[in-house]
């Protein structure tokens, strides 16, 4: 693939691909991690260059835009994925131990109960079980030393991509760019007038906004985090009280119905002892585009420090963070029964008597396998042939009498079969009388 480097005014590089824009080979540098991005928007030229390198390689449709993936090419090149973001969390500073393990998280599980960190990622909200994992994630909180991130899911920053881009597009581009920011900002507008609160039980409330509102750095903010108001379970112990606690707050207009945002929340409580839960108002605080910024990138840095000071681990072994998605669907749950385990459906068959009866069924089905092998060569090809015809047993008679005594006597056999049974006097097969006396005893007639 051919590149070119682009020089901006502070000596930074950036790199451009003749293709479709990859977020994640910009954001990695291609095993550099993060070297590049955290130099990046230092200065207005920087970021100027990085919006014309953007709707130059792309275009108004050549890259994807899916929200909440965080692996695979989703997440690396898509302008709402999280490929950025799970990059910057794991990546550190050289020397700085231990070091986070990332991996995905497919169900809630004992083994999945040994992770120091999990960062929930919903694209749509909410599941069909929150009841089930909110009760999973109490009791994996209660093991100590564990912190849960959960990013409130949102529209994402596709539209404002296409309105940063759309000031720098080139001339012959601009139209489409702008009917395609204005598309996006209608598809906006029906959003917010059915945006609803997203909620996890007792422990936190994301208050919807009455209207987006844009944060310098390339944040977006459509939640703002507050503590829950819903009463907590009959089944659990009012008196352990969550605490909430306000971790980066936001000015905002008076129009959004606060005076500040919480765009960041740290939730406690004293049976889950040192473990917390920390709450990003929005996902769009931590996308794709949204990382190109310092802003996602300084609040990246806090969430790792919030693992590394909860977690505690030998500086040898790592911090395992397991990235957890979820739609409306159910967050498959797994979790072992109490007692011995017990075998079912086909696993009855390793099971006592079982497993020694089938051991020699087994083993008779290799000898019959092995005693219906078939033979080596091509099969013989038999002529059909019609078992009622009376040719047929003619020749068959024909040539046992052959062999019993040759063909002197299977002329005289048949020529007593045509007179005595057909009745027949002469004929290419009817022998004369004393013919037919001499070739009664032919063993004889040839002794003598």
């Amino acid at each position: 693939m051919d590149h070119e480097t682009l020089s901006s005014a502070d000596g930074f590089h950036l790199i451009r691909s003749r293709s479709a824009w990859r977020p994640k080979e910009f954001l990695r540098g291609r095993g550099r991690k993060l070297a590049i991005v955290f130099n990046l928007a230092k200065s207005s030229s920087v970021v100027g260059s990085l919006l014309l390198f953007v709707l130059l390689c792309s275009g108004c449709s050549r890259f994807s835009t899916e929200y909440g993936a965080s692996d695979g090419v989703p997440g690396d090149e898509s302008l709402n994925g999280f490929g950025a973001f799970r990059t910057a969390l794991e990546g550190a500073p050289a020397g700085l131990v231990p070091e986070l393990e990332i991996h995905d998280v497919a169900r809630l599980s004992d083994r999945e109960s040994e992770s120091d960190a999990i960062v929930w990622l919903p694209t749509r909200w909410p599941p069909s079980n929150p009841q089930e994992v909110q009760e999973w994630l109490d009791r994996w909180l209660a093991q100590d030393h564990r912190t849960l991130i959960f990013v409130v899911p949102d529209s994402g920053s596709t539209e404002a991509y296409f309105r940063e881009a759309s000031a720098t597009a080139p001339a012959d581009q601009r139209l489409s760019y702008r009917r395609r920011l204005a598309q996006l900002i209608n598809e906006r507008l029906l959003a917010e007038a059915n945006r609803s609160d997203i909620g996890l039980g007792d422990w936190f409330t994301a208050r919807a906004l009455p209207y987006r509102v844009e944060l310098p750095g390339r944040r977006l903010v459509d939640f703002s985090v507050e503590q829950s108001t819903a009463q907590p379970p009959a089944a659990s112990n009012s008196t352990d009280p969550l605490h909430f606690e306000v971790v980066e707050q936001e000015a905002a207009d008076a129009a959004t119905g606060s005076r500040s945002l919480t765009t960041l929340a740290r939730i406690t409580r004293d049976r889950w002892k040192s473990s917390q839960v920390l709450v990003v108002s929005s996902g769009s605080l931590l996308t794709n585009f949204a990382m190109t910024a310092p802003a996602a990138r300084e609040l990246t840095r806090d969430l790792q420090n919030a693992i590394r000071r909860i977690s505690e681990t030998d500086p040898a072994t790592p911090i395992t963070v397991g990235f957890l998605s979820s739609r409306y669907t159910a967050i498959p749950i797994s979790a072992a029964q109490p007692g011995l385990p017990k075998a079912r459906g086909w696993e009855l068959m390793t099971e006592m008597p079982l497993s020694l009866i089938n051991l020699h069924v087994a083993f008779l089905g290799i000898v019959l396998c092995l005693m219906l092998l078939p033979v080596f060569g091509r099969p013989r090809s038999v002529r059909y042939n019609q078992p009622t015809h009376f040719g047929n047993h003619l020749s068959a008679m024909a040539a046992l009498m052959r062999r019993s005594g040759g063909t002197v006597y299977a002329k005289q056999k048949i020529s007593a079969y045509l007179r005595l049974v057909r009745g027949e006097t002469s004929g290419p097969w009817v022998l004369p009388q004393e013919d037919a006396v001499d070739s009664e005893h032919p063993n004889e007639t040839e002794t003598r």
